[in-house]
């Protein structure tokens, strides 16, 4: 009753920790595939934030830092602008920063550049001065120069006494952009596209998008654009998932609020979904090897108290010895492990007469010290078991005949030098030893029986000890 009842503790303990783990795991599994996703997000978006901070954001604060000097000012409120000087300065700056810089002058409505060229800013042939001369905004991107189109950033100068002097900025060629675009693409396969307020495409990663004499592109043009539309979709992108070229995209959008322009990185989910992927499986992979750890740990636990609730009815209960069942289940055990197993049988012949003269209390002590004796000649592998009555049988597995005919004459000499007292009388141990050995083939009882033949065979003497031949047609006796 202990043991079912230890049983059932045991079972509802173990079922407790199943399912803690489990639900520890599902919760590690989860959190990291978050992770994967965060970090392939990261992963996606910091090289298009380097880009932009690279190419857009920090020439504006070049430009803007440059545009508070004194010298800039003075250039450009000088009556009449001093050209030289003009020139002189933004080649120096071109030279200091390895970009290109120009001055847009109000007061004698003239461009210069730091390439040394310069050009009249004629109202109705150069739109975009006039355009933004008027803007409520300070800082302006754009493209234009379309004969060779330039991203341009344009600061607006003003005096001391709020005086309008014209722009100060800077500007990149697009062919320059194009090719990074076209290394991100291939380094990180997303695509770009910088929209103005009006959702024109100012700058793309696609070089068909890219504005040209006609003017730009539109954002509602574009097809994948358009399905979104039909679906009902609002403006707002920023985590949509849209069909471009027969693969899936996810759009992250961000605001570059200097410009009032809106970012989209569109990030292909192929390798995203295959590195997620990954992390799915081995999460999966992780949980699968748990669940099957703790079966084992389940079946183990079973298989030991399922012994624990037969190891009554297997062990001897005066020598706390294998019984006879077990003893040949041990052995099938070993000799298919080791391949082979010498077998050692040890009869007490003069128990029943100890138990005649001296009483049962003396013979279970002779008993119970012979089974302490055969104990201490056995190393962790080999096991005694009570046959029957006053025989006993060692297992010694591995071991050859002649290591099994030396462990039993050490058997026999501790148990015969042995004195059982009582009353007034005493008694020498006295015993028989078979030896034998056996590969596959033989079963336990054949061996014992053969060895009880030859012993029954030699005669009855003090001491006799036979030693059995592989295939037990022969032996060899000693008294």
């Amino acid at each position: 009753m202990n043991i079912f009842r230890t049983l059932h503790s045991s079972l509802l303990l173990l079922f407790v920790v199943v399912v803690i783990a489990i639900v520890t795991l599902a919760h590690f599994t989860v959190g990291r595939i978050v992770a994967e996703q965060s970090r392939a997000q990261q992963k996606s978006i910091s090289p298009a934030i380097h880009l932009v901070v690279d190419n857009i954001i920090r020439p504006l604060h070049i430009a803007q830092t440059l545009a508070q000097s004194t010298e800039i000012r003075q250039i450009m409120a000088a009556e009449p602008v001093d050209e030289e000087a003009a020139f002189a300065r933004l080649r120096q700056m071109q030279e200091d920063f390895g970009m290109y810089f120009f001055i847009a002058s109000e007061q004698s409505r003239i461009q210069y550049h730091s390439d040394g060229t310069q050009h009249p800013l004629t109202e109705g042939k150069v739109d975009w001065y006039f355009k933004y001369k008027d803007a409520p905004v300070k800082a302006i991107a754009d493209v234009g120069k379309w004969e060779a189109p330039h991203f341009f950033i344009d600061l607006k100068i003003y005096d001391e006494n709020d005086r309008f002097l014209g722009f100060f900025g800077t500007g990149t060629n697009l062919t320059s952009f194009i090719e990074l675009f076209a290394e991100y693409k291939v380094d990180h396969g997303y695509d770009f596209l910088f929209l103005n307020p009006k959702r024109q495409i100012m700058l793309s990663s696609d070089p068909e998008l890219i504005g040209n004499r006609s003017g730009f592109h539109s954002l509602d043009s574009l097809p994948w654009y358009q399905q979104v539309v039909s679906e009902g979709q609002q403006y707002e992108l920023n985590n949509l998932l849209i069909r471009k070229d027969n693969q899936d995209y996810l759009i992250a959008e961000i605001e570059l609020a200097p410009f009032n322009w809106t970012l989209l990185i569109l990030t292909p989910l192929q390798a995203r979904q295959s590195e997620i992927s990954q992390a799915f499986i081995a999460s999966v992979v992780g949980l699968l090897l748990v669940v099957f750890a703790l079966f084992l740990l389940i079946y183990n636990l079973l298989f030991y108290f399922r012994r624990s609730s037969r190891r009554p009815m297997m062990i001897d209960p005066l020598l706390n010895l294998d019984t006879r069942d077990e003893a040949i289940n041990q052995f099938n055990r070993l000799v298919e492990l080791h391949g082979q197993a010498a077998v050692v049988l040890v009869n007490i012949v003069n128990v029943k007469e100890i138990n005649t003269l001296l009483g049962h209390n003396t013979g279970d002590y002779a008993l119970r010290f012979s089974a302490k004796v055969f104990r201490e000649h056995l190393t962790n592998e080999d096991f005694v078991s009570r046959w029957r009555g006053e025989s006993f049988v060692l297992t010694l597995p591995g071991q050859s005949l002649s290591e099994a005919k030396a462990v039993a004459e050490q058997i026999r000499f501790s148990l015969t030098i042995t004195q059982v007292h009582g009353l007034d009388r005493q008694f020498q141990l006295q015993t028989t030893v078979a030896v034998s050995h056996s590969t596959h083939g033989r079963t336990l009882p054949a061996i014992i029986t053969d060895a009880e033949k030859h012993l029954g065979q030699a005669g009855p003497k003090a001491f006799r000890q036979v030693i059995l031949c592989e295939d037990a047609r022969t032996a060899e006796t000693t008294d």
